[in-house]
């Protein structure tokens, strides 16, 4: 009966998974489908609003010389695109600081629908934008991130281009290439980890593997991969998935920066005080399990820059989620609560069935639209102006370090 039971999954498993472009096909009413490969124009005046600048800045700047040929958007104003933006921020002299290193950037709460996905892409592309080359690595074995962009896991690229199967096959102690990134309609600004539904594997790998070998670095080994690939990299942002595992171990224990997205609702709420206090004794209890002088005691805990809890699905239209919102920011402080709260928008939801973010969408001036831009814009700043002040800081003692030597 579970041979039986075991082959019907199966069966339906892979009919579901060969649907997913047919699904799109109907979400889209027959728009194009399949991996994203254009994205649009982006404004010169919505970019000077980005970047905080007056839209004569931009003018003025066009005499330079290297400045891009402008192109036409959609509704015929003048615009740039995506491959453009590092070159106009360099001569605007408003370009990020020079990596010293990538800036680990980890989205995690183990609740599932609380937004994680959706803040990881979204705050990617914010990034991109902001002139940032950006690696976004889909940990979550669902793989939304990464179909996101329209990519659909053994059908668009191969499993041995997978962190897991790089993962997995060092743990059998067998030889395995590097991480292929993915290609994104993002062009060279933002390039993909793409997750594999075989990720989920890796919790009983792991396991296995430190049963054999107590001494294993388990909590290194995504960055070991990623390291070999991540040059050149400003920013890597982490979808990690709903679960307290090794995967998310990972994740958080590498992580310069955490984003702990709380939807306001009671379950939610309780849910994130279980997800801090069990990561805080798993981590503790993982440490100290590795025996002294193998990454034991000698090994510190993570310590991140700054963790940033961010309001999400916040529906506007109840009294009760935003005094949850507010309660929020009372208990973890106002100094760790991102002020700007992701409201609900029937607008935005229609947007993401259609595979498309909130960038990625045509510019409107809908108040649907714009509440839900702004939004992202507001968490998108006040996140990355953590992130570069923690860039900046390592840039002005790699400086020091050098002139001293």
């Amino acid at each position: 009966m579970s041979r039986v039971f075991t082959s019907s999954l199966q069966r339906l498993s892979s009919r579901f998974l060969q649907s997913q472009k047919k699904i799109l096909a109907i979400e889209n009413e027959q728009e194009p489908v399949g991996k994203k490969t254009d994205l649009r124009v982006f404004a010169a005046n919505e970019l000077a609003a980005l970047w905080g600048i007056k839209d004569y800045e931009i003018r003025n700047a066009t005499r330079k010389d290297g400045w891009p040929e402008a192109v036409k958007t959609s509704y015929n104003a003048n615009g740039y695109r995506i491959d453009d933006i590092p070159v106009m921020l360099e001569l605007l002299g408003r370009s990020p600081a020079a990596s010293v290193q990538p800036f680990y950037l980890c989205v995690s709460n183990f609740k599932g629908g609380s937004g994680k996905t959706t803040l990881s892409i979204h705050l990617a592309q914010f990034a991109a934008l902001m002139g940032y080359r950006v690696l976004l690595v889909d940990l979550d074995p669902q793989a939304s991130a990464t179909s996101s962009y329209g990519l659909i896991p053994g059908e668009d690229y191969a499993q041995d281009e997978t962190l897991y199967e790089a993962i997995s096959a060092r743990l059998r102690n067998e030889p395995a290439g590097p991480v292929t990134l993915q290609d994104t309609n993002w062009g060279n600004r933002i390039k993909l980890a793409a997750g594999c539904y075989d990720m989920q594997f890796l919790e009983f790998e792991v396991a296995a593997a430190l049963n054999r070998d107590p001494s294993l670095r388990f909590w290194e080994l995504v960055k070991d991969e990623l390291d070999k690939v991540s040059e050149g990299f400003d920013l890597v942002v982490f979808d990690t998935p709903p679960t307290l595992g090794f995967i998310t171990l990972n994740a958080v224990s590498v992580a310069h920066g955490i984003v702990i997205p709380t939807p306001p609702s009671m379950l939610d709420f309780v849910s994130t005080g279980s997800f801090m206090k069990m990561l805080a004794t798993s981590l503790k209890m993982y440490l100290k399990a590795v025996p002294v002088g193998n990454g034991g005691s000698d090994t510190p805990l993570p310590s991140a820059e700054f963790v940033r809890f961010v309001t999400t699905k916040l529906d506007m239209r109840q009294a009760a989620p935003a005094r949850i919102s507010q309660y929020l920011a009372h208990i973890v402080g106002i100094e760790q609560m991102c002020p700007v709260p992701l409201v609900t928008s029937a607008r935005f939801e229609d947007a993401m069935n259609r595979v498309r973010t909130i960038y990625e969408s045509r510019r409107e001036t809908s108040e649907g639209y714009t509440r839900i831009r702004d939004a992202f814009d507001g968490i998108g700043r006040d996140i990355m102006r953590e992130v570069e002040q923690v860039r900046t800081r390592w840039l002005e003692e790699k400086k020091e370090a050098d002139h001293a030597a």
